[in-house]
């Protein structure tokens, strides 16, 4: 199989770059709520003790396609995965962290974010995001996505996990609201 040198280029600078934006975290500092979703996630406290480790184990065998784990902390109970789109590479960050748990249940905080209006792949997007920080920018509902389709997987391993929205990006389509 053949890959396309600029594709296989676009993919090294965008995981080279990802740490930065990560770190610099540009989307976040304009125009809030136009590029982030946020959930909680309530499992059974069985559950709850082995929930990233599920996730890390499926991302790493590719089972969680366009998704990389970037952290995993089993102490804090929490782990944090990089979204890469499939074509130009712009990167979504998906942070989730045990909230609270006890005999009875664990709760999870899902929180996923688009990093910045430049994707990943673009040389120099870190420091080019300074400049572009006032354009607008939406989601279209992609993190949304991003937590449906984590935990639609885990429901799918057979974890019994009860999900509600505690917000939703203004640029989410209706249609993905169901």
């Amino acid at each position: 199989r053949r890959v396309h040198g600029g594709f296989k280029m676009g993919q090294t600078v965008a995981r080279a770059q990802a740490p930065a934006l990560d770190a610099i975290r540009p989307g976040s500092w304009a125009f809030p709520g136009f590029h982030s979703s946020t959930a909680t996630w309530t499992v059974p406290a069985a559950e709850g003790k082995t929930l990233l480790s599920k996730l890390a184990d499926s991302v790493r065998n590719n089972h969680l396609q366009h998704f990389h784990l970037r952290e995993l902390d089993m102490q804090a109970n929490s782990a944090k995965f990089y979204f890469y789109t499939p074509t130009i590479k712009w990167l979504d960050i998906v942070e989730i962290k045990c909230a609270s748990q006890n005999a009875e249940q664990a709760v999870f905080d899902v929180r996923s974010f688009s990093s910045s209006f430049l994707p990943a792949s673009l040389p120099l997007a870190p420091l080019l995001t300074f400049i572009f920080v006032i354009v607008p920018f939406g989601d279209g509902g992609q993190n949304l996505l991003h937590i449906k389709a984590l935990s639609k997987h885990l429901v799918a391993q057979g974890v019994r996990l009860d999900e509600h929205f505690t917000f939703v990006s203004r640029t989410t389509p209706k249609r993905l609201m169901k």
